[in-house]
């Protein structure tokens, strides 16, 4: 278990990292995060609901804990576009 403070949310955040340890998941990473006030937040958008607008949505990766361009990101995993028709 990782825990340390996500500079990239706003001061007294921080972010736990937890490697499961048996079944078929075992070697998985799970990510939470822990607002200031010390909930625990497992998803991104109970994250980006408890800043409410204190970070751009789109530029927050919860996996990484970073800030980028998530949708950019998302786009170059995906590869070119084609329209079927």
């Amino acid at each position: 278990m990782k825990r340390y403070e996500c500079p990239q949310l706003p001061q007294g955040w921080f972010r736990e990292e937890v490697t499961r340890t048996k079944g078929l998941s075992a070697g998985k990473v799970d990510v939470f995060y822990y607002s200031p006030c010390g909930k625990k937040l497992k998803t991104r958008s109970e994250v980006l609901q408890v800043i409410k607008g204190n970070l751009p949505a789109l530029s927050f990766d919860f996996r990484s804990g970073k800030l980028n361009s998530l949708q950019k990101h998302r786009n170059k995993q995906r590869g070119p576009q084609f329209d079927y028709w």
